[in-house]
């Protein structure tokens, strides 16, 4: 048998045998390669994004704007509905 990582996708249907030679055949592919960089790119992206929009409506609440009440409501509107739905 050769030496690898067995991945169950579904364990009725289907068992993939992950090798050093299935690991280079993949990234010989080109498509792979693009994907994998899109994956990265858009990783780095939304990280990026998360952070900065939430560390920007932390600054704003923390500051006190105008509008702040109906800021506040709006940015807290989910945890109080989430808070409501459980109870």
């Amino acid at each position: 048998m050769a030496e690898g990582i067995i991945l169950f996708a579904d364990p009725f249907l289907l068992m993939i045998l992950i090798t050093p030679a299935t690991a280079e055949l993949l990234f010989s592919d080109e498509r792979f390669i693009h994907a994998l960089g899109n994956l990265l790119k858009f990783t780095g992206v939304f990280l990026v994004g998360t952070l900065l929009s939430g560390f920007i409506m932390a600054l704003l609440l923390e500051k006190g704007v105008a509008g702040e009440g109906l800021f506040r409501s709006f940015y807290l509107y989910p945890m109080a509905i989430s808070f409501i739905a459980m109870g």
